[in-house]
């Protein structure tokens, strides 16, 4: 659960705010103005008690009140793809703090409601106790268009991420990379190469759900 609830009161009223979201499993146990932070019982779920708190005429919103992480404390993100270690551009945008927050926006989204199904050790905090598989399935999947020599569907690193796409220069569906140097395929791995499968690099979006759509504009020579 989280800890607690944030209670927003339409206007500010002293004890008579604090008399009237009180009672019935609910107590609040510190406020600052008109904003009250309101504890639930053990007999109540956190989706009964913010059902109760949003249909009061007092109150303005009632959001659960999730524990957020300082940056730097995501390592269980850290992924066992061989060649992590050298991939400088990664490491210089902060990857692992940019996956976290994602996975933190997803973790705070399906607790807004209720109970959140994906914090498996209840204590409202994103941790790697939790199912982050199942929160990376709950991210819109992004396509993102590569306009290079092709892309090398088959390779092992980005297997069931690229789409059907486009050879501009044969008017065709064709878009496997034939240039000396897989110049299109290195592009799309930096981008969507599968993460954390103990194969190759990571890639940008790590594993967060990501489409790769071929555009062929260029030929083996460039």
């Amino acid at each position: 659960m989280a800890a607690g609830i944030i209670v927003k009161m339409k206007e500010t009223r002293g004890m008579m705010a604090v008399q009237s979201i009180e009672g019935d499993g609910l107590e609040v146990v510190d406020a600052s103005g008109s904003l009250h932070l309101v504890e639930v019982s053990e007999e109540k779920s956190l989706a009964e008690a913010l059902d109760e708190l949003r249909g009061m005429d007092s109150v303005e919103y009632a959001e659960p009140n999730y524990i957020l992480r300082a940056q730097g404390s995501f390592d269980f993100l850290y992924p066992d793809d061989p060649e992590y270690e050298n991939q400088w551009g990664l490491h210089r945008i902060q990857d692992i703090e940019a996956w976290g927050k994602g996975l933190e926006f997803l973790f705070l989204e399906a607790g807004r409601q209720g109970d959140n199904p994906y914090d498996l050790n209840v204590n409202g905090i994103l941790d790697e106790e939790d199912d982050i598989k199942g929160l990376y399935g709950t991210a819109v999947n992004v396509i993102v268009a590569v306009l290079d020599t092709g892309v090398d569907a088959g390779h092992e690193d980005l297997s069931g991420r690229v789409l059907t796409g486009y050879n501009f220069i044969s008017n065709n569906f064709l878009t496997a990379d034939h240039s000396f140097n897989g110049h299109g395929t290195h592009v799309a791995g930096i981008l969507a190469a599968a993460t954390n499968n103990n194969k190759g690099i990571a890639g940008t979006a790590g594993e967060f759900p990501v489409s790769i759509l071929p555009a062929k504009v260029l030929d083996s020579a460039g």
